[in-house]
């Protein structure tokens, strides 16, 4: 590479003023856009309980079934 007092350069690239970025690439590895197949539905992650299938709780705290003792 030659000395910069060497390079050849056109004086509207010269007299052009560079200016920041809009915004900042955020650090990490780029999360994966997945395409939902059409019998996926777009939920919230809440509780579904293996017993009855109600939501907001679990098989642990289900209410629906009496415990036989």
């Amino acid at each position: 590479m030659p000395d910069k007092k060497d390079w050849n350069v056109s004086c509207f690239v010269d007299d052009e003023k560079v200016l920041p970025s809009k915004y900042r690439r955020p650090p990490g590895r780029p999360k994966k856009g997945r395409h939902l197949k059409s019998s996926e539905s777009l939920s919230s992650n809440s509780n579904r309980c293996g017993k009855c299938g109600g939501a907001d709780h679990n098989r642990r705290t289900c209410g629906f079934f009496p415990k036989e003792s």
